[in-house]
């Protein structure tokens, strides 16, 4: 029993910082999403939330890398014009 207890905890030991590098890297985005923004920066042209005609628009997005959800609104434009003034393409 005791041959197995410390079979675990030196396999446990060995295998954890793999196991996480392996949790870290499957956890992050690696897409290249240029090509993607300058297609819809071409077909939907320069707009902001500025531009927007009615004030009742809001956007859920998700930022993937720091796993947190982002609203979007006039509303949060006006409150941090610098945090949520982006192009809407």
């Amino acid at each position: 029993m005791w041959l197995c207890s410390i079979i675990g905890v030196i396999l446990g030991v060995v295998l954890a910082p793999l196991t996480l590098k392996v949790w870290n890297f499957a956890g992050y985005s690696i897409y290249d999403r240029s090509g993607l923004d300058a297609v819809t920066k071409e077909k939907l042209g320069p707009y902001g939330w500025n531009n927007i005609i009615v004030d009742d628009l809001i956007i859920t997005a998700y930022e993937y890398n720091s796993k947190q959800p982002r609203f979007y609104s006039k509303y949060f434009n006006r409150l941090d014009p610098g945090f949520y003034d982006l192009l809407i393409h």
